[in-house]
């Protein structure tokens, strides 16, 4: 018994059968040639060759054995073709213990010779093994084992060739479901996007816009494609356009933004944000522009600025064969394309998987959420940008569609809150889009940082309940607040009292000394008013140099006491007006109502109010009049 040279314990590596497609298949002649040239030049009856498949041989051509004795001769093909991987040979398989006792050996055909070769890659992998076997004991030749290990190693070479040809298959495959996919991902990007976006041609013609340019200017898809944009440029803007696109042209910048009007079609101006990228031929010279447009007309009527959004990133995949290399360009043309237009929106966008994960992420992201894109990129997008008390929501929610299909929040605009990555809570407007993909199936987002806009809502609302003079709740809050007080004390069963205050020598004042001085009076009288309140009370300015106090939960007699105390603070110290002092007194009727009396209305309470003043009014000696007294 003799054995070559080589490792004792190198392992076989089995090999991928779906790779090499050859297990399935029927005998081949390129193996069967093999396996009888070697029984030739070896002088042997049988020869086999065993390509390995977890841990177990399959005989893919053998010579010298029946069907059934192949199958009886795997058991023993299992213990050769699984030995360390090298050339063996056992001259006597009888002396040897590992095989003396095989079926194979001691019974037909009583075999005594083995000799086999391993099927190697050039990468090292051990995938099968080539073997002869004989019913006498012998020995090989130097030139017989070169012949064993040359034809395994044609074997191998054969092996590699077929698996790189299918790998070229699976690759053009692949990039074929790529291109597709980005060509939808485009198509949802570019019809879904809040801005306006445009290719334009080098002659300023539209070649294709969406939806949201269309109604920025006020068109059709089908009267922009018989325009240009020079067109609808209003003419003191054109220049500065036309400059910097020809600096674009001539490869001086690389992209352009600037601020522009636009004249839409009912004739009015717009203002917009323009960004405009240029779109090459493979050899360098102008094809399209790609143009980004947003309506900024409202910011900048309030004067709020926009950020700049500006990142570019293509991808060139190589190819092995020309067909691979055409569909890689077409590729690399798509996702150019669509990362062009993504990465110059106004707005975050967010794409992810069905598992909730994020596959792309463009530069607004970057800056809305404070997540770079290599850091999103994998990880749950709840996990990044939705706050901790809606994340079971959103899990949900996701689940909820891919079982059903049904998803009330997508496709539609959304106001909610979201969470960036310093753990601030700031609004958002979302929009997001189901796509189905080659049997995936993805969510394709526009989010849009709404801070501002909420900011001058709530300044809207809160200067549309206050008085800009004084500062005081004005005539509309007092009126949102009585009916409140109102309830509230019927509920409680306690008071509410309505104090109704004028200012007497008002218009002397503001007749003699002007407008200006007449409302620092209004400020100072105001202020002192203010001092005087009790907590919870409201002093409201309802109009003119009449102011109203709300009280709360207290008796009459608490009421006419502040009355007094308000006469007295705008009564008792003169006011200093333009270096002069000046001095003023207040009326004030007083309506007190307990919720033991018949029910009232906030119109009521003030009429009744309102009546008491003027009484106080011209009964001069009275400090203040109670609705319901009698004198």
């Amino acid at each position: 018994m003799s054995a070559a040279q080589g490792s004792a314990d190198e392992p076989i590596r089995p090999p991928r059968s779906d790779l090499f497609d050859l297990l399935d298949a029927p005998a081949e002649p390129a193996f069967e040639q093999v396996t009888r040239i070697l029984a030739s030049a070896l002088g042997v009856p049988i020869v086999v060759l065993a390509l390995t498949e977890h841990d177990r041989p399959l005989i893919k051509s053998c010579v010298g054995l029946n069907p059934r004795q192949s199958q009886r001769d795997r058991a023993l093909c299992t213990q050769l073709a699984l030995a360390p991987g090298t050339v063996l040979i056992v001259d006597d398989l009888h002396a040897d213990p590992r095989f003396s006792q095989h079926p194979l050996v001691i019974e037909q055909p009583q075999l005594h010779f083995y000799a086999g070769a391993p099927i190697r890659t050039t990468y090292g992998a051990v995938v099968g093994t080539l073997y002869a076997l004989a019913p006498q004991p012998r020995t090989l030749s130097d030139a017989q084992q070169q012949v064993l290990t040359d034809l395994a190693a044609v074997i191998a070479r054969e092996l590699e060739q077929r698996q790189e040809a299918l790998s070229v298959q699976r690759l053009i495959l692949n990039l074929q479901e790529r291109l597709e996919e980005t060509a939808v991902r485009y198509q949802s990007a570019f019809e879904l996007a809040a801005a306006g976006i445009a290719l334009v041609g080098l002659d300023g013609s539209w070649m294709k816009v969406n939806s949201a340019l269309c109604k920025i200017l006020g068109y059709s898809e089908s009267e922009l494609m018989r325009l240009t944009f020079q067109d609808l440029t209003h003419p003191e803007d054109l220049d500065a356009d036309l400059t910097q696109l020809q600096d674009l042209r001539d490869g001086w910048i690389d992209r352009y933004r600037m601020e522009k009007r636009y004249r839409r079609k009912d004739g009015h101006v717009i203002w917009a944000t323009l960004s405009v990228a240029l779109r090459r031929h493979a050899d360098g010279g102008p094809h399209h522009f790609i143009s980004v447009i947003e309506d900024i007309t409202e910011q900048k009527e309030t004067e709020q600025a926009l950020r700049r959004l500006q990142h570019d990133l293509e991808r060139r995949v190589e190819h092995r064969t020309r067909a691979l290399e055409a569909a890689n360009r077409r590729l690399g043309d798509s996702e150019a394309e669509l990362r062009s237009v993504i990465e110059n929106a106004h707005d975050a966008y967010v794409c992810i998987d069905a598992q909730g994960l994020v596959t792309d992420w463009n530069h607004q992201a970057e800056i809305t959420f404070g997540w770079t894109r290599i850091e999103a990129l994998g990880r749950a997008l709840d996990t990044l940008i939705v706050p901790p008390d809606m994340r079971e929501a959103h899990r949900r929610g996701l689940a909820h569609y891919l079982n059903s299909g049904d998803g009330p929040v997508l496709n539609k605009r959304l106001e909610l809150s979201a969470v960036r990555r310093d753990g601030q809570l700031f609004p958002i407007e979302l929009r997001i889009c189901p796509i189905e993909l080659n049997g995936r199936t993805l969510f394709s987002a526009f989010l849009h940082d709404i801070t501002e806009r909420r900011q001058a809502e709530l300044r809207r609302e809160r200067e549309a309940r206050q008085d800009a003079l004084t500062g005081l709740p004005n005539r509309r809050a007092l009126f949102e607040q009585l009916p409140l007080a109102i309830e509230r004390a019927r509920a409680e069963h306690s008071t509410l009292s309505v104090l109704f205050l004028d200012l007497d020598g008002f218009k002397r004042v503001n007749d003699s000394m002007g407008h200006e001085v007449g409302d620092a009076l209004l400020r100072q009288a105001a202020e002192r008013l203010s001092a005087c309140l009790p907590p919870g009370a409201l002093l409201a300015r309802l109009a003119g140099d009449e102011f109203t106090v709300l009280l709360a939960d207290d008796d009459e007699a608490g009421a006419e006491a502040l009355a007094i105390a308000l006469q007295q603070a705008i009564a008792g110290a003169a006011v200093m007006l333009d270096g002069r002092a000046q001095y003023v007194d207040v009326s004030v009727g007083l309506a007190h109502w307990t919720a033991d009396q018949p029910a009232t209305t906030a119109d009521a309470l003030m009429r009744e109010a309102d009546g008491a003043m003027y009484r106080s009014k011209h009964a001069k000696r009275e400090r203040f009049r109670n609705a319901t007294s009698t004198r």
